[in-house]
């Protein structure tokens, strides 16, 4: 199964469980495999690759604050 499969699949893992929708466009994506990033974008998460667009956990954090400040 690749990546992006995969992340569908527990989408529809959680709606069934859970009763939760999320869409693919409000998934973000972190990884450090170019190919994995690659396949997230693919089915329409957000994606950032560890290593180059964010480098610790505190990045992190202060990008997802940012962002949240601005929606």
């Amino acid at each position: 199964m690749e990546k992006g499969e995969a992340i569908l699949e527990v989408l529809k893992e959680i709606e069934e469980c859970l009763g939760v929708e999320i869409r693919p466009d409000e998934v973000l994506f972190v990884d450090d495999a170019p190919a994995n990033i690659k396949e997230a974008r693919r089915v329409g998460a957000t994606t950032l690759l560890y290593g180059r667009d964010v480098r610790n956990l505190g990045e992190l954090q202060s990008l997802v604050m940012m962002n949240s400040k601005t929606a």
